[in-house]
């Protein structure tokens, strides 16, 4: 019988079957590093998709600058770990070292935003990192990564950001603003984060919506009185001929529907609606 040299006993059937996991998991690290430096990107989507956890922060020490920017466009899950904490580490030192830009490394469209990858994982040491390596955060992708740590719930990004400067207005291709998605998403403590700030509660979404409009729709009570509280227009009609309430009826919220009438919202009809005990 053979004996293991380390424990000094025979090697069990669960001590064989763990080297042969792990023999197996190196395989395919390997793999995804070949066929990454191949360039064949379907390849290695495959493997992701087959083995979506074979992802190690081991594959990054062993790439080079460009070979990690491909991992990134292969799957989401590679994505999160390249601008994970440790990830945003070593990209930053790759692009040192190769000395590229982050505006050059932002070629690669699904990595494209770096601070995009730290707000959604509220990761501020992660965007601190990248200031340090030259992104100028306020010129580039500010209201991407404010609507991301918005929608997020990323308390502690969203806060660095505002005190960076970031203009908490910004509205992306179709309106949206990090309000907007706040309101929408139900997260209280970033919708009073960003009035605080300077938030307009009443800027329009390219379909006439505004916070108010979303918050309703979802039904989150609190912060329908936030956001009336702060001026909200309770009565604003978006281009479809919705109000604050409209959405709150239709969609069963109860309880919004009676925070709206209590604080004067009309029916669609124009005549202020009555309030039910």
């Amino acid at each position: 019988m053979k004996i293991n040299d380390s424990t000094g006993r025979a090697p069990s059937l669960f001590d064989a079957a763990m080297v042969a996991e792990k023999r197996k998991r190196e395989s395919y690290e390997s793999d995804v590093v070949t066929f990454l430096r191949r360039g064949e990107l379907s390849i290695v989507a495959a493997i992701a998709t087959k083995l979506p956890d074979v992802f190690t922060g081991e594959i990054l020490s062993k790439l080079d600058l460009l070979d990690t920017l491909n991992l990134a466009q292969v799957s989401k899950s590679y994505r999160d770990a390249v601008w994970s904490a440790g990830g945003v580490g070593c990209i930053g030192g790759k692009i040192e070292a190769h000395s590229l830009s982050l505006a050059q490394a932002s070629k690669y469209r699904n990595v494209v935003d770096p601070v995009y990858w730290a707000a959604r994982h509220d990761n501020v040491p992660a965007i601190k990192a990248l200031v340090e390596f030259g992104l100028d955060i306020i010129k580039l992708s500010s209201k991407r990564a404010l609507t991301q740590a918005a929608s997020h719930d990323g308390v502690a990004v969203l806060k660095w950001l505002i005190d960076a400067g970031v203009d908490v207005n910004k509205q992306n291709l179709i309106g949206i603003t990090a309000l907007h998605m706040a309101a929408q998403e139900g997260h209280t403590h970033i919708v009073m984060d960003l009035i605080k700030a300077g938030a307009d509660v009443n800027l329009t979404t390219a379909h006439g919506r505004t916070p108010l409009h979303q918050a309703a729709w979802k039904g989150h009570d609190g912060i329908v009185v936030a956001l009336i509280t702060a001026g909200a227009d309770i009565n604003k009609v978006n281009k479809s001929g919705k109000t604050a309430l409209g959405y709150a009826e239709r969609h069963n919220h109860e309880k919004c529907v009676k925070l709206l009438k209590h604080f004067g919202a009309r029916s669609q009809k124009g005549h202020p609606a009555v309030v039910t005990q």
